[in-house]
């Protein structure tokens, strides 16, 4: 009975342990939600739009964006709003991880974060203005690229003032605070996740890393070594999330430890950088690491070893065959054809090395022609191939219909 009590006593410190542990994460971390609102230059498809019957056509396929959507200018005007709020995007998941409707970030880099941000929304905001003084003319010029289609274009036109509204960037940052106890706890449940959450999204970068710098190629240079620096940066920044972050950190900085400080390399830093990625991609791998079960140096230990294994067992597969492709039985007709000369077939012996020389003979005379014809008649043993000239190979004969072996 005493020791039931004493092990829920500890049970419930270990819990309350784990609690305080979360609830101090909450204090560290500033969620970032990102606002970029786009516009897409498309509006609705009317009935008009639509030709049908006789002598019936469909709008132009540049102008049908998508079923039922029709395009009143260029897209392609509208992409830097796209790359701009990837970039913000981009800023956010350097640092963090995915969290509610936007990111969480480490608080002591909240303030580097948002003045980054501030830029994009400032060249967001600038895109806008420019983007707006020029939407009559964009529009003008798209109906007379579809003239037609131009009556329909310009039918659809919007005014400034609402493609205006459309167009938008902005952030919200938050500190995470419970209202009441209970809902503390599915709080600290919550980002008590954020460290898993961090493990794999690394990993799925660095599988498309892996495939990216790594897969098909024998050398990196500083460059890829940099990207993984900024993984090593993201990690290490949210460390404070679990203490399963640590041991990857750890097998991060002893293969960076031993890269090049500039230019290509190859060889086993290459291979050990490699292994890294791969490993960083591999979240069952990346268990075992956690759990010190393994490091960058064994798994390239044990990818040498299977390479080794693997390339015995193609030998001793190649060895096997070769002793069950054994030759069909000669009849007595097949065994008294003529057959190459042993000394041909001896071991380091190339049956057309001197090829070359067969062809590049001189035309015989006609004495000489005569003689050759008279010795060729006069091989019809294999004891014969023995005092034979072997300045050229001798080819088997071959019956008509046979073919020939090469």
């Amino acid at each position: 009975m005493r020791s039931r009590f004493f092990t829920k006593r500890m049970m419930n410190a270990k819990l309350s342990s784990q609690k305080q542990t979360d609830l101090s994460v909450i204090g560290k971390i500033v969620v970032v939600v990102p606002q970029f609102s786009q516009w897409t230059g498309t509006r609705a498809m009317r009935e008009g739009d639509y030709h049908i019957g006789t002598n019936g056509k469909l709008p132009p396929k540049e102008v049908t964006k998508s079923l039922g959507l029709k395009a009143i200018i260029d897209t392609d005007h509208l992409r830097v709003f796209d790359r701009l709020k990837h970039r913000a995007e981009t800023i956010l998941e350097s640092c963090g991880v995915r969290f509610l409707s936007g990111w969480a970030i480490p608080a002591d880099k909240s303030a580097t974060v948002f003045q980054q941000l501030d830029e994009v929304v400032a060249k967001y905001d600038a895109a806008k203005i420019d983007f707006l003084n020029r939407y009559d003319t964009l529009v003008d010029e798209w109906a007379s690229k579809n003239p037609e289609f131009s009556k329909e274009i310009l039918d659809a036109k919007l005014d400034r003032q609402s493609v205006a509204q459309r167009i938008s960037a902005q952030y919200e940052p938050f500190k995470l605070q419970p209202v009441s106890d209970e809902k503390t706890e599915a709080l600290a449940k919550s980002v008590g996740g954020l460290a898993d959450e961090l493990i794999n999204s690394v990993a799925q970068l660095a599988r498309t890393f892996f495939k990216e710098s790594f897969l098909g190629k024998d050398r990196a240079n500083r460059k890829t070594v940099n990207a993984v620096i900024r993984i090593r940066e993201r990690l290490c920044g949210l460390s404070f999330l679990s203490g399963k972050i640590n041991p990857l950190l750890t097998m991060i900085d002893n293969v960076l430890s031993g890269m090049p400080a500039e230019g290509y390399f190859g060889g086993e830093a290459f291979w050990k950088l490699a292994t890294l990625v791969k490993t960083l991609g591999d979240p069952d791998l990346l268990e075992e690491i956690i759990r010190g079960q393994m490091s960058v140096d064994g798994l390239l230990h044990e990818e040498e070893n299977q390479a080794a294994a693997d390339s015995q067992k193609s030998i001793q597969e190649t060895d096997t065959s070769d002793e069950e492709a054994q030759p069909l039985p000669l009849s007595e007709a097949e065994c008294n054809k003529d057959v190459v000369p042993a000394e041909l077939t001896q071991q380091g012996t190339d049956l057309f090395s001197n090829i070359d020389a067969f062809f590049d003979r001189d035309e015989p005379t006609e004495e000489q022609g005569s003689q050759a014809v008279t010795e060729s008649t006069s091989i019809s043993s294999p004891s014969s191939h023995q005092e034979q000239s072997s300045d050229f190979p001798v080819l088997p004969d071959v019956e008509e219909d046979e073919g020939f072996y090469f």
